[in-house]
């Protein structure tokens, strides 16, 4: 056991770039839009008027996500369901998220790789506790 874990300490580091890259889109970019542009051309909720057209503010496009801006989502978000809106638009919640489902996938990938042992679970629970910390403090480092 005196080798070095190189690809824990790979996915350690590289875990907290892709969890920073999901945030980069997710805050930067009109990503969220386009996800629920995507889910209603697959029919979720396209018929219902009422979801989609929930008054957020006086001229707010409605049902034309196309016209729809960042603020407009997060406020559309926030009206229909708090818990969600908050989850979606703040950071931390959301790399805390992103980490859990980026860490399961990863180490549970190794594991089939590697063979499931406590190491593996402890791996996990690093991962998902350490990431959103590292990738909120690059994302600030790149910003300023």
């Amino acid at each position: 056991m005196n080798e070095v874990p190189w690809k824990d300490i790979i996915i350690l580091v590289a875990g907290a770039y892709v969890v920073a890259s999901w945030m980069m889109w997710w805050f930067t970019t009109s990503l969220p839009i386009h996800v629920l542009e995507v889910l209603r051309y697959f029919g979720w909720r396209s018929k219902d008027t009422e979801f989609w057209g929930a008054e957020v503010m006086p001229n707010f496009p409605k049902i034309d996500l196309a016209k729809w801006t960042r603020p407009e989502f997060d406020d559309w978000m926030h009206k229909l369901n708090p818990y969600i809106g908050e989850l979606l638009s703040c950071p931390g919640c959301f790399s805390f998220h992103v980490a859990f489902w980026v860490s399961a996938l990863v180490n549970t990938m190794m594991g089939f790789i590697d063979g499931f042992t406590l190491w593996r679970l402890l791996m996990f629970y690093l991962c998902w506790k350490a990431w959103p910390f590292a990738a909120n403090s690059l994302l600030k480092k790149i910003k300023s």
